[in-house]
């Protein structure tokens, strides 16, 4: 090779880590937090770590530069950008590894396309020069084609975890990672993939390749088994925890709501007793009576009066929760005596959504407009509930572009669609996926209908239940 030659192949070269340089930068960015000036230095130390990382390879020990190269991109990864260590690490692992497959992938596939292409009809058995640049650019397009269909998928996963969850996830890209460097060195020191004395070159380099894109395409399905299963398992165990939660939450907000009930309705008699102890001057006994009456239960007035304890003692305990947050409260619900809905799960749609609303609410700043409206009204053997919030002008922004007008309201999703936000694929501002799935999944077993909709800057969730279910019809039939 002379000068000239060796002047391109450089050139061409700096081009191709350039392109993993800013595949990287884009990775990164979707899932991590990085000022534009702090993204441009990233840049650039990438692309050095390639480069340097490519020197070392050549000139020093192959292995040496590999490990030197991984050992940058997470140092500069965690020093660049913002967010729990953890959760870089493993952003930072998963690129590495995602690059290294999907290179190695798209590489063997068209190296072999080629080497069948260049033998059948010019009769040569290696690629050379221009056909291992070709090779090279495209291995960088198969990597982008990689990332782009794994942005989506992928945010889900990288959202929401605790820290210990990142480190476990970030395990076996490493070791497929390292795995892939040792196979890597053995090919160019000799010692695997030793072609048979009885078959050509040509035919070598075919079995070669063709075990080469086998192994990358394996690794690939491991790791996304192992990522996505591992995701699946995490949204489980946090749901099945909040369900629980949820359960306990509820049952100790039914106790507390019978004590109160009791302690009205012996109110009379507590009259009675702090009268003839206030006639008596025997203000030591009548201090212990009222601290009495204060630990057994309150002696407020009970603001919420839906025909149904369960629900009163909720709503109770989250009015007091929104008016500490500054939170207005408009609640205007009655519930049916025939409606054919347990009252746990009944708690369960409200408690979700109305935890969720008063979350909303946090996140618009203090001094703007808070409020929370809840509605319920029967309509034709119905029962219609709405919770609806206010939320702020940048969660209106993020609400999903092109969505259905529906009575100048726009219709984000509708039932079913749900599956979608809890993909990652649409964003449903001040909700959660996890209090949304098991709503949706408690109004799909009485076979309800559930609706998201956004107005203006405001939020609501629309839920319609039958009073007479399904079951029950089917029961009397």
């Amino acid at each position: 090779m002379d000068v000239r030659e060796e002047m391109l192949y450089c050139f061409f070269t700096g081009l191709l880590y350039l392109g993993y340089a800013w595949l990287a930068k884009q990775f990164c960015k979707k899932y991590l937090t990085c000022s534009p000036k702090r993204s441009t230095v990233f840049l650039i130390l990438a692309y050095f770590s390639y480069e340097t990382g490519n020197l070392i390879c050549q000139n020093v020990s192959y292995l040496g530069g590999m490990v030197s190269t991984h050992l940058m991109f997470v140092g500069i990864t965690i020093l660049l950008f913002q967010g729990e260590r953890e959760k870089k690490i493993l952003t930072s692992v998963l690129w590495i590894a995602i690059m290294e497959l999907a290179a190695e992938a798209g590489g063997s596939c068209f190296s072999i396309l080629l080497l069948v292409c260049l033998h059948t009809t010019q009769g040569e058995l290696v690629i050379q020069g221009s056909g291992e640049l070709a090779i090279s650019f495209l291995q960088v397009l198969t990597v982008a084609g990689f990332v782009y269909l794994l942005r989506e998928p992928l945010g889900s996963v990288m959202e929401g975890k605790v820290k210990r969850w990142y480190l476990i996830a970030a395990f076996p890209p490493l070791c497929v990672i390292g795995i892939r460097d040792f196979f890597t060195w053995g090919i160019t020191r000799g010692i695997m993939m030793r072609g048979e004395e009885s078959l050509g070159l040509y035919q070598n380099q075919l079995i070669s390749h063709s075990f080469n894109l086998v192994l990358a395409l394996l690794g690939i399905l491991g790791l996304g088994f192992y990522i996505f299963g591992l995701n699946q398992i995490y949204r489980e165990q946090a749901k099945g925890e909040q369900y629980q939660a949820q359960v306990d939450s509820y049952r100790l907000l039914e106790e507390q709501y019978v004590k109160m009930e009791r302690l009205r309705h012996d109110m009379k008699n507590h009259v009675l007793g702090l009268q003839g102890l206030l006639e008596h001057q025997e203000w030591k006994k009548m201090d212990q009576y009222l601290q009495k009456m204060l630990e057994t239960g309150s002696l407020l007035e009970a603001r919420e009066v839906t025909g149904n304890q369960a629900i009163d003692a909720l709503l109770s305990q989250k009015r007091q929760r929104a008016e500490k947050k500054g939170i207005s409260w408009d609640c205007a619900m009655y519930l049916p005596g025939d409606i054919k809905i347990e009252d746990f799960d009944f708690c369960v749609i409200l408690g979700n959504l109305l935890d969720n609303s008063i979350e909303a609410c946090e996140k618009i700043a203090r001094g703007q407009e808070r409020w929370i409206a809840i509605r319920s009204e029967r309509k034709k053997g119905f029962l219609i509930l709405e919770v609806k919030n206010s939320i702020n002008a940048e969660a209106c922004k993020k609400i999903v572009s092109g969505p259905k007008m529906v009575s100048g309201r726009k219709v984000i999703f509708e039932k079913t669609a749900l599956e979608k936000v809890i993909s990652g694929k649409k964003e449903v501002p001040g909700n959660h996926g996890i209090g949304l799935w098991n709503v949706w999944e408690t109004v799909e077993r009485y076979q309800g209908v559930m609706r998201v909709e956004q107005e203006d800057q405001s939020i609501a969730v629309s839920i319609l239940l039958p009073c007479e279910t399904i079951c029950d019809k089917e029961e009397t039939s």
